[in-house]
């Protein structure tokens, strides 16, 4: 059955006030809620800390009471070390790695030897790792001066006559690495933590 043209005309009338009506509801519900909002009027600032390791170097030399010096040196003879490296910022762990070489002579007992020696003469806190390096076993608190001067090594007896005439050069490099936020157990551990170490000056 057709629907006439009025019938029509309410049917669509209808639908445009339901539309309308919903239109109306979905508007209200929208915004129906108490709401709010609000910034920050001034932002926090961090500022992180530094971490600095600085060596000082000095002149190493025989012990007075040896009756030798640096140019006639003997297998056995006391060395005195010199220096010092200063750790400023935060507290650290420290890593030190002895480079020993000996120019014309190709011993590497002898050599590791020395690096042992020179590790042993650090002290108390120190402790040599699987690779031969040294490292504190405590965290050393910021501003502490680690200090060379007053340590003594003793050249090995094991250096043989392929040494005569010969010259062995030292030096070192320092590491260090944050103590606080993280826990580092052993030698190992703290040794791999400071071979992240990046030079930041």
């Amino acid at each position: 059955m057709k629907m006439n043209q009025k019938s029509q005309s309410k049917v669509i009338v209808a639908m445009a006030s339901v539309i309308l009506l919903l239109a109306v509801l979905s508007i209200s519900l929208t915004f129906a809620y108490f709401s709010d909002t609000d910034t920050t009027e001034s932002n926090q600032t961090i500022t992180f800390d530094t971490l600095t390791v600085d060596i000082t170097e000095g002149a190493w030399a025989v012990a007075t009471n040896d009756g030798h010096t640096l140019t006639t040196a003997l297998p056995g003879c006391e060395v005195d070390m010199a220096g010092s490296v200063a750790l400023a910022g935060a507290d650290a762990y420290v890593k030190v790695v002895f480079a020993v070489e000996a120019a014309g002579v190709q011993d590497e007992a002898a050599v590791t030897a020395i690096k042992t020696a020179l590790g042993s003469a650090l002290g108390a806190g120190w402790a040599q790792d699987t690779a031969g390096n040294w490292v504190t076993t405590t965290a050393v608190s910021a501003g502490t001066i680690i200090d060379f001067s007053g340590k003594s090594v003793t050249l090995p007896t094991t250096l043989g006559n392929e040494y005569q005439g010969q010259s062995i050069t030292i030096g070192y490099t320092v590491k260090a690495i944050q103590a606080d936020h993280q826990t580092l157990d052993g030698a190992d551990a703290i040794s791999a933590a400071c071979d992240n170490a990046v030079n930041v000056a």
